[in-house]
């Protein structure tokens, strides 16, 4: 029988965990939402489709960029200031956002909105970090993250979806203007705060904090991993509502598939869940796995049948799902210190490193699924090169 004192804490950390992964799918919703609204935006607002695609790519560099400030912010004054500061500031983004009355004032919009959203990924991870000691548990606790990052891709394009058929595309940032207010409300009211002890550094020691984690290895690599890793999620989201236009089919249709790809992801993350041993094997063999399910689909005609698309999503999803946590957990799991710093450099690296590689789907025109698999076969052989030509794929 375990003691009243296990039990407290085990209960504390299972609650901080469900309020780490809600901090994120607040943050989520603002990316996924608006993405089966996407073709209509470009409409509505008479742009481009090569102006949309930057447009997303820019928003993930901004939350990139504003990461870290977040995390020193955190680290010097608790995770709840810095997460209430940015809820507000998403709050107004998405309010402009739903104002917007061209491209220009879209991207201001969306680049407040990033500003913001970005506090709810530093601190969702830190707070992970701050609460769960030992590998196994954070691995297991980036397990239940992953797995909840999906619940926003999988549900909010459905939302999305009715809010488009029913109201029109600005309906969906007043929707999101509220999720955040009410996040920011709950916040306030019942998150605790679990980084008590303020950094005692001079202000001048974030540069140092970021240069002490740019010089371990082993944490750049794998934050890289896990850019690399986001960009095949990213991408398939950002460019299958052009897709599925392209071949004819609905935005239903679309965010089905987008609940389909969640699906998968959350079946990986399970797995990884249940990993007893070592997952020094588990880590490539998904990176192999990204590699030939993208080979496939781009060579084989994934877009000739619906069940086609269907299978390629339930494939590339499934190893997103294994590989994901996993890289999380590596380049965090031995932090000791400056853990919202951290935190915020992983989630510039792999934010940054995802815009970044979006900026490819740029370079083509987006008419099927077979050219958007060729692009993320790509991604899939920078990632074996990187984890292969490092030796970092050895986990513990």
């Amino acid at each position: 029988m375990s003691a009243p004192g296990a039990d407290a804490t085990r209960a504390r950390q299972a609650w901080l965990t469900a309020a780490a992964c809600g901090v994120l799918l607040a943050g989520l919703v603002a990316v996924d939402m608006p993405n089966p609204a996407l073709p209509a935006i470009v409409g509505g607002l008479d742009t481009t489709q090569s102006a949309m695609k930057q447009l997303v790519a820019l928003y993930l560099l901004a939350l990139a960029a504003a990461q870290l400030v977040y995390g020193r912010l955190s680290d010097r004054r608790g995770r709840r200031p810095a997460l209430l500061a940015g809820l507000a500031l998403a709050a107004l983004g998405l309010g402009a956002s739903a104002a917007a009355r061209n491209i220009g004032q879209l991207g201001a919009a969306r680049v407040l909105t990033a500003c913001g959203a970005a506090s709810c990924t530093v601190t969702s991870r830190a707070i992970l970090v701050d609460v769960l000691p030992g590998e196994r548990a954070l691995r297991r606790g980036f397990a239940w993250f992953t797995m909840a990052s999906q619940l926003s891709p999988a549900l909010a394009p459905l939302l999305g979806s009715a809010l488009l058929a029913c109201c029109g595309w600005r309906a969906i940032f007043v929707a999101l203007a509220a999720i955040s207010a009410l996040t920011l409300l709950g916040v306030a009211l019942a998150l605790p705060e679990t980084h008590r002890r303020a950094d005692p550094q001079q202000p001048g020691s974030a540069a140092a904090a970021y240069r002490r984690l740019l010089a371990d290895r082993r944490f750049v690599v794998h934050s890289v991993a896990a850019a690399l890793i986001m960009s095949f999620t990213q991408g398939f989201y950002t460019m299958a509502p052009y897709a599925f236009a392209a071949l004819g089919y609905s935005p239903a249709l679309n965010a089905a598939c987008y609940a389909l790809y969640a699906a998968a992801v959350l079946s990986g993350s399970w797995l990884v869940m249940q990993l007893r041993a070592s997952a020094r094997r588990a880590y490539p063999a998904a990176a192999w796995a990204l590699a030939a399910t993208t080979a496939a689909a781009a060579w084989l005609g994934v877009d000739r049948e619906a069940w086609r698309i269907a299978l390629f999503a339930l494939a590339l999803g499934a190893c997103c799902g294994v590989a994901a946590p996993l890289a999380m957990s590596a380049s965090l799991g031995d932090v000791t210190r400056d853990r919202g710093a951290a935190s915020a450099l992983q989630g510039t690296i792999k934010m940054g490193g995802a815009g970044v590689c979006l900026l490819a789907f740029d370079a083509v025109d987006v008419d099927g699924f077979g050219v958007a698999a060729k692009v993320l076969f790509g991604f899939a052989v920078a990632l074996l090169a990187l984890l292969l030509g490092s030796g970092a794929s050895a986990q513990r």
